[in-house]
């Protein structure tokens, strides 16, 4: 929890600077939609989230090894990337394997991203690593 506060913190910017920042992302996103043609959009079958230490990583590692599968590793886009569009977060996840996932263990603490993700990729299922935080 401390690294993910510590993330946020980082975000806190001037407004101005946060104005001149979605702009830009602004500006990627459509950069992003207008290269990206319909045969290329991907579906996101599953999203892996969960506590630190609970084996987010090596679950990663382990489904990256089969042929069909393709898991991206903390792309962030719902958490910290939500502003550059969801042309962009299809380009992070652009393969030619038939099961594509995604791992961000921070969704689970953020109130922001289930309706993010409802939009986005609403047929995603979830899978939840977690460990008993005294272990941890």
């Amino acid at each position: 929890m401390k690294g993910l506060l510590s993330k946020y913190k980082k975000l806190d910017r001037s407004k101005e600077q946060a104005d001149v920042d979605e702009e830009q992302a602004v500006k990627r996103a459509r950069v992003a939609e207008k290269d990206i043609s319909a045969h290329d959009k991907v579906e996101v079958a599953f999203l892996i989230i969960g506590a630190q230490k609970a084996g987010t990583t090596a679950l990663v590692t382990n489904l990256n090894k089969h042929p069909d599968v393709f898991v991206k590793n903390e792309c962030q886009f719902f958490t910290f990337c939500w502003g550059f569009g969801s042309g962009w977060y299809r380009e992070q996840l652009r393969t030619s394997k038939g099961v594509v996932g995604e791992k961000t263990p921070e969704i689970i603490y953020c109130d922001d991203c289930a309706p993010r993700i409802q939009q986005v990729c609403p047929k995603a299922k979830f899978i939840l690593c977690i460990r008993d935080p005294i272990n941890r």
